[in-house]
């Protein structure tokens, strides 16, 4: 039976598990070994093993904007970056152009900025990625030629983001509404490693027959050497996202119809082979490497899943039952989640109803781990008190970025280890 194909159900089993958690109305933070999590071999056992967290929280400066970040990456320079908006602008939506930066930190701390001014107040920025001495950003904008058209912009910086090349790369099956180009309408990727860059482009809208979606991509080492490449992936199909290790690509991609994601390995960027035995999910909250394994965080009809793989063909599934609340009649969400060097930290949210006057009680905890191996569970109301809707994940620290009062304030938390 085919990937696409498969229709998962709802276990028995899982639904008395989540009445059974319906009645609590606090998830205290887990603490003691519970089994050995690393079997020999390297590969990892199905059971975490859960401890007290270890992270010491402190109030960042700030000053990264008003709004929750684009995108961001940790580069091989120490440094983390991430796009957002310039200080003190948030962006409303509704393709107004607003004025976006890059943002730098070592530590989470203490950031500083570059306007992408260069770039025209009309870019619509979507990711970023960073490989050797280059830094790379990649988003929409009205072209040049023809304003009603988007153009994919790509940048390169070679000096942290101070100064940028750019290009623009024209899409022929654009989709979408061209009136809106530099508020994204079309989805942009960029993942970037020894070997070259790769950009990916979703336009169109994949359950739209009149309008189907296409992916196309673009391989190159600079601003002036993007070509575009054939993929097995590209009408009917939509990019979740890209991914790089030292020596590969990989691509998350919805297949025409399907309700599950597939994965595509390249090692060029140009040949793709799709990997058979990746987790069953609709969604996908994090993607990327930790150490030397390939991880992804998302979910299968509301249930967690997180998966890690040594060499992208075996993937070893961990089960967070003991850290994280069944499903109760669909009401969890992950509203923020990171990955990086210093671990995978998922924040999530569970809504327990009961008859009180309020109809239930929303639980939100801070699921980590920095290798995939210890897992520790916090209740985020311990660290913050707004909403949490960011996570970014640096060398040693996790960056914590949250909302406060309706005007939508900005709290920064920075977690170290201790």
């Amino acid at each position: 039976m085919s990937r696409r194909n498969l229709v998962v159900g709802l276990l028995g089993a899982a639904a008395l598990a989540g009445l059974i958690w319906a009645a609590v109305v606090a998830v205290p933070m887990l603490t003691g070994e519970l089994t050995a999590s690393t079997p020999p071999g390297g590969r990892l056992a199905a059971t975490p093993n859960v401890i007290e967290s270890n992270l010491v929280w402190s109030t960042g400066d700030g000053t990264i904007g008003s709004y929750v970040t684009t995108a961001s990456v940790f580069g091989n320079d120490g440094f983390i970056y991430a796009l957002s908006t310039a200080p003190g602008v948030r962006d409303m939506g509704f393709g107004v152009p607003v004025e976006h930066a890059v943002y730098r930190s070592q530590d989470g701390l203490e950031w500083t900025h570059e306007l992408l001014a260069g770039f025209g107040a009309d870019l619509y920025p979507r990711d970023i990625a960073f490989s050797g001495p280059n830094l790379y950003l990649v988003g929409t904008a009205p072209s040049a030629v023809d304003p009603s058209r988007a153009v994919v912009r790509v940048g390169t910086s070679a000096d942290s983001g101070h100064t940028w090349e750019a290009v623009d790369l024209e899409v022929a099956n654009q989709g979408g509404d061209p009136a809106v180009a530099s508020a994204g309408s079309m989805i942009t990727d960029v993942a970037a490693n020894g070997i070259g860059t790769v950009v990916g482009v979703t336009s169109g809208h994949q359950f739209d027959q009149f309008n189907p979606s296409n992916v196309a991509l673009y391989v190159g080492g600079g601003p002036l050497g993007f070509e575009s490449t054939d993929t097995p992936f590209a009408s009917g199909h939509a990019l979740d996202r890209l991914a790089a290790t030292p020596d590969m690509f990989y691509a998350v991609v919805r297949a025409p119809g399907s309700n599950l994601l597939d994965l595509w390995q390249s090692s060029d960027g140009r040949q793709w082979d799709q990997l058979e035995n990746f987790p069953f999910l609709d969604s996908v909250l994090a993607f990327g490497p930790i150490g030397q394994r390939l991880v992804v965080a998302g979910q299968m009809e509301g249930q967690l899943v997180v998966g890690a793989t040594l060499n992208g063909l075996q993937w070893d599934e961990v089960d967070l039952v003991d850290l994280v609340a069944p499903v109760v009649a669909g009401n969890q969400w992950v509203s923020a989640a990171g990955i990086g060097p210093a671990g995978l930290y998922l924040n999530v949210q569970t809504w327990f109803p009961n008859s009180g006057p309020d109809g239930g009680v929303e639980v939100a905890q801070l699921v980590e781990t920095p290798d995939l191996s210890n897992w520790s569970s916090i209740p985020t109301g311990s660290i913050s008190q707004g909403f949490v809707d960011q996570v970014i994940v640096g060398d040693d620290f996790v960056f914590v970025n949250s909302t406060t009062g309706l005007i939508q304030g900005r709290v920064h938390l920075i977690g170290t280890r201790a």
